[in-house]
């Protein structure tokens, strides 16, 4: 992904309608699996995901073809589908996932991972107890994690994406992995308990 994040900006730049379709290609399934897991809901995501490549398309044309140029194309579709995800949440109110919907988020990962026979059933079913728990975290801690854990951000890359400061992208990462490990620590402890 690294090399094509430097070819793509360059193409992108050359000839912006030619390469725009290598873009979507190269980004459309992790960027729905972000906004599946920050949505939980497969229409929501694929409707957003649309709107974020039609932003992304018009704002491209807009810019000059420098701009184009030395464009981190990840970090800043990312941005965009988080703007655009936002302006859904203040639309809809809507902050908590529906647990019903996670299956979503399983069978999209399954098609990339699950498959793999070296991944035991066992491991599998951890992978289903921790996309629960992170469906239930704060929408803040939500995205920092997601960001983070998910989608291999840096601090500073997080930092730059959302428009926050540093140490409150590493204080909410922070927080959110305990949350996450109080949520799965008192789990197991009632498991054991049974």
């Amino acid at each position: 992904m690294k090399s094509l994040e430097i070819e793509l900006p360059e193409l992108l730049a050359l000839n912006l309608d030619a390469h725009f379709a290598q873009l979507v290609a190269s980004y459309q399934q992790g960027l729905y699996v972000f906004l599946l897991r920050q949505t939980g809901h497969a229409q929501l995501a694929e409707d957003i995901l649309q709107e974020t490549f039609l932003r992304a398309y018009s704002t491209l044309r807009n810019y000059p073809a420098e701009r184009r140029r030395t464009l981190k194309i990840q970090a800043w579709l990312y941005k965009v589908a988080l703007h655009t995800f936002y302006g859904h949440l203040r639309q809809a109110k809507v902050q908590e996932i529906s647990l019903d919907l996670l299956e979503d988020v399983t069978r999209t990962w399954q098609s990339a991972w699950y498959d793999q026979p070296d991944i035991m059933s066992e491991q599998r079913e951890w992978i289903r107890t921790l996309e629960g728990h992170i469906a239930r975290l704060p929408l803040q801690f939500r995205t920092l994690v997601n960001l983070y854990y998910f989608e291999e951000l840096s601090h500073q890359e997080i930092a730059d994406l959302l428009a926050i400061p540093l140490g409150t992208v590493k204080s909410g990462i922070y927080r959110g992995t305990q949350l996450l490990r109080r949520a799965l620590t008192t789990q197991e402890g009632e498991v054991r308990s049974r």
